[in-house]
This record gives structure tokens, sequence and C-alpha cells, in this order.
């Protein structure tokens, strides 16, 4: 499977998480709402470790600046910025607003994952040698099955 399936793979179970955190809120089950969203939270956070740890530092050293990683560190960062809002937006038990953030946060989580997808990823096939490619893979694939 080359990294197109592996990121198919964590678009649909991000998907479903997300939407699994949204029906909690939406039925006011703070419980449920908090597990469910911690679930997703911590799947979308080892996504991005693996590729900060992984992937940009190899795109780096290959490209240096062109290597549009920059670009994407900054989307993470407002991505954790945006979870820590939305948890305590659970917290203190605001569905209105958990939920309109949690909206925002996927609907820009999933551009993200297209910009990987049609642009990133490739780029990596092209210009890291196959093990790398394999353990990135690897790495990518084992962070869906850790939540």
């Amino acid at each position: 499977m080359l990294l197109d399936g592996v990121l198919a793979e964590h678009r649909s179970v991000t998907r479903t998480r997300l939407d699994r955190a949204l029906g909690s809120l939406e039925k006011r089950d703070w419980e449920q709402a908090a597990i469910h969203f911690d679930e997703f939270r911590r799947a979308c956070e080892e996504h991005m470790d693996v590729e900060e740890r992984e992937m940009f530092p190899a795109l780096d050293e290959r490209l240096g600046e062109r290597s549009g990683t920059a670009g994407l560190l900054a989307d993470h960062k407002r991505f954790r910025q945006m979870t820590a809002y939305i948890a305590a937006c659970i917290d203190l038990h605001d569905a209105e607003a958990a939920a309109f953030a949690l909206k925002r946060f996927g609907e820009q989580f999933e551009a993200h994952d297209m910009r990987e997808e049609w642009v990133l990823f490739p780029m990596c096939e092209r210009l890291l040698p196959p093990e790398q490619i394999a353990k990135l893979r690897a790495a990518l694939a084992h962070a869906e099955e850790l939540h």
C-alpha cells in the first residue's frame, strides 16, 4: 500500500471519530463526548507527530525551504490550539461552541489531509528511498491502530 492508501484510511477513521464526538455533543452526553473527543484528538496528535518526526525532516533535508513543511507545521500548531479550545468547551459543557469548533476543525483538517495526499505524499514517494517510505507508511499505519 502506498502512502495515499494510509492517508485514505486515516481520513476514514478520523471522520468516524469526529462523527462520534459530534453525536455525543448533540446528545449532551458529556462523559461520552469527552471520551470520543479524546480518542479523536489523540489519533490526530499521533498522526501529526509521525509526520513531524518521520516525514518533514526527510523532506526538509532534501528540499530545504521548498519542502512546504513550514505551512503544514503551522497547520499542526493551529490544530493543537483548536483541539485545546474544543476540550475546554467540552469541560465547560458548552455543546454549541464545541460542536461549531469541531466542525470547523474537521473541515480544516480534511483540507490539510488533501494537501498531503495530492502534494506531500507524492513528493515523498518521488524523493525518499523505498526503505524510508516503508518506515513512514508503517509509522502512519501504526498511529491509526493505537487509538
